[in-house]
């Protein structure tokens, strides 16, 4: 089983393991957490927090921001409609920032944004993963990108 289908039936049974569903609270579009096994907090300003067990599970990784400026693999894009994107997490909280895409020395790409700041982390595996539980969340809103 390849790593993006394994991901994805890894987080449907996260979402299958408990009966809460997701309702919105307020204005914000603040959501309370459904699936407390994997999702501590949404709020569409923000994203949302991914408990640590659920990243682990999901085997999601970070790599820090150089610059405004990230090399990521192909785990960490994320690609629709006409978009390129990462996912950002600041803060504990996570979220799709669009990116423009340079080639590098080495042949590969990097990746920029002016929605990055010092601290920031980029996912470098699991965008697939990242995708599938944004979309949950927020249905067709999840593709407005940045802050």
């Amino acid at each position: 089983m390849n790593t993006v289908k394994l991901n994805a039936w890894l987080l449907g049974l996260f979402l299958l393991l408990d009966s809460t569903a997701w309702t919105a609270t307020d204005e914000k579009e603040t959501v309370a957490p459904v699936f407390p096994k994997a999702i501590e907090a949404a709020q569409m300003d923000k994203g949302f927090r991914l408990k640590e067990r659920a990243r682990q599970a999901l085997a999601i990784q970070f790599t820090p921001v150089q610059a405004h400026e990230v090399s990521v693999g192909a785990g960490g894009v994320v690609r629709f409609q006409d978009y390129i994107a990462v996912y950002r997490k600041r803060d504990g909280w996570i979220r799709m920032v669009e990116v423009e895409a340079s080639p590098n020395s080495d042949g590969g790409l990097r990746f920029s944004s002016k929605d990055f700041q010092p601290g920031d982390e980029v996912a470098n595996q699991g965008a697939s993963a990242l995708r599938i539980i944004d979309l949950d969340l927020w249905g067709p809103k999840a593709d407005a990108c940045g802050d």
